[in-house]
């Protein structure tokens, strides 16, 4: 098992992305069942209706560990400059997304669905850079995290600009900033809502995250954290009168309603889940070694997913109404399969392509975001 010195492979990180990317897959599974008459409210844990969606949170999970990675690539790894940073932070999101963009229309096309034209301009930018009144989901609709992933690594090359001493500080701040401005100031223009967001506290919380793992602050201790922030959580819920409700769609975090709120809840949990997941001398067994292929395949899993959705969505089960479980379960086996076939059939060749066309090697960055100057992106909902 490598240790941590130098060029670390923290394989619980990536862990802890394929859990994240699970949860996702298994939220919009639960979802898209409704389409063959059937539904999960309720049925896993009655008295909380919401709980089928809590794989949702997977979105806030991807946030923390991408502060958490940025943070450890900029101290840690070999200089860069902003426009390398911009660049390699590029091709390893937009060209994977408009190529899976592009086979989501045709498959939608192929089954008759209508398509916005406005689509095609978010799928474009990613960001929404002309203000349509309202935001226009992508063709592919998941790429609304990978916005804020993109608004994010801009500030980071902000910071990569000015220098790398005291990096990961200047990240925090300038993402502390954005978050705040976000809370207090409701912008009209779509695209600043993507730069001014209180959702950044997830971020952040990933950053901070970073900070305390460079004191030693990982493993057995920071699973000791988590279970008193959760006892703590627990017994405060139960004394006092606090309201649980949060909305997990996507268009009440971007416009600024459920960011703080999820921030709150979900971020510090899951900056001490991350740093608890690292571990150096810890063997994986069979379940951590699944959860390591999920998370190195998670960016193909996170794009194509919908693909599995959108044609169980448009199966003929006749009268046959199967088994809710039986079926959720099949549908994230399908996705994993498709995510991992394609991650090796497209992703990594595309990378290498990309890779010789700069003179650079992208191998490495294939197989993950763990190693962008050895530690990329993906998101989520």
């Amino acid at each position: 098992m490598s240790s941590f010195d130098g060029r670390t492979r923290l394989d619980g990180i990536e862990q802890m992305r394929g859990f994240a990317a699970i949860g996702v897959v298994v939220a919009h599974a639960v979802d898209s069942v409704s389409a063959v008459g059937t539904r999960v409210d309720g049925l896993f844990l009655p008295a909380v209706p919401a709980a089928n969606d809590l794989g949702a949170c997977g979105v806030d999970l991807f946030f923390v560990i991408s502060g958490f990675v940025m943070a450890y690539s900029i101290s840690r790894g070999a200089p860069v400059s902003a426009a390398r940073f911009a660049w390699n932070r590029f091709k390893r999101i937009v060209p994977a997304f408009w190529l899976a963009s592009l086979g989501y229309a045709l498959l939608r096309l192929a089954f008759g669905e209508p398509i916005d034209p406005r689509t095609f301009l978010t799928t474009l930018s990613i960001v929404p850079l002309a203000d349509q009144g309202e935001y226009v989901f992508p063709t592919l609709y998941v790429g609304w995290t990978l916005a804020f992933e993109l608004c994010f690594y801009l500030l980071v090359a902000i910071v990569v600009a000015t220098g790398r001493r005291f990096a990961s500080l200047g990240i925090l701040l300038l993402v502390g900033a954005a978050a705040l401005l976000g809370m207090l100031w409701r912008p009209s223009a779509i695209a600043i809502r993507f730069l001014a967001n209180p959702i950044y506290l997830e971020f952040a919380c990933g950053i901070v995250g970073y900070l305390l793992f460079a004191r030693g602050f990982h493993g057995v201790r920071a699973r000791c954290a988590l279970i008193c922030l959760v006892v703590c959580f627990l017994a405060a819920i139960t004394i006092l009168p606090i309201d649980l409700g949060i909305s997990l769609h996507p268009i009440a975090v971007i416009n600024g309603d459920a960011g703080l709120k999820r921030a709150l809840m979900f971020g510090p949990a899951f900056m001490l889940l991350v740093l608890g997941s690292i571990e150096p001398e810890r063997r994986a067994g069979w379940f951590g070694r699944f959860l390591l292929l999920i998370g190195r395949t998670s960016y193909s899993l996170y794009l194509t997913h919908a693909f599995v959705m959108l044609g169980m969505e448009h199966a003929w089960f006749g009268a046959w109404r199967p088994n809710v479980y039986w079926l959720v379960a099949a549908l994230v086996m399908s996705s994993v399969i498709l995510g991992v076939v394609v991650h090796r059939a497209v992703e990594r060749p595309l990378l290498d392509l990309l890779g010789r066309w700069r003179g650079v090697d992208c191998r490495a960055i294939a197989n993950s975001w763990q190693r962008e100057d050895r530690l990329p992106a993906a998101g989520r909902t």
